[in-house]
């Protein structure tokens, strides 16, 4: 069976400075394990869900597609906000909230 396969439920993640904590449950058919995000480091958690679920693909790509599925399931945003025309975004960003900021009071004074 591939990763892919899995299904991811029960998530609950919290975040404290880029520090992540949390719960979730990987289950197929009538077959259930809950797993700490914080063991997804730990080879031997990740071997225990491939041979669990009798998973085809390296531990590796497990632990990949298991970060990658779980970052969209929890939506967490990418923080990387540097790069090309950080200055320029950051502006623009800027401007966007003071006329959000503007819009919301004009509203208020209606």
């Amino acid at each position: 069976m591939k990763v892919s396969n899995l299904l991811i439920s029960g998530v609950h993640i919290s975040e404290d400075n880029y520090h992540y904590t949390g719960q979730f449950t990987l289950s197929v058919g009538n077959k259930y394990l809950d797993v700490d995000i914080t063991e997804l480091n730990d080879n031997k958690v990740i071997d225990t869900i491939k041979k669990y679920f009798n998973l085809e693909e390296s531990v590796e790509v497990i632990r990949q597609s298991l970060i990658d599925r779980l970052v969209l399931k929890a939506g967490i945003p990418s923080k990387n906000v540097q790069g090309e025309n950080y200055f320029e975004n950051k502006a623009k960003l800027s401007n966007k909230a003071k006329l959000s900021a503007n819009a919301i009071d004009s509203l208020s004074l209606a």
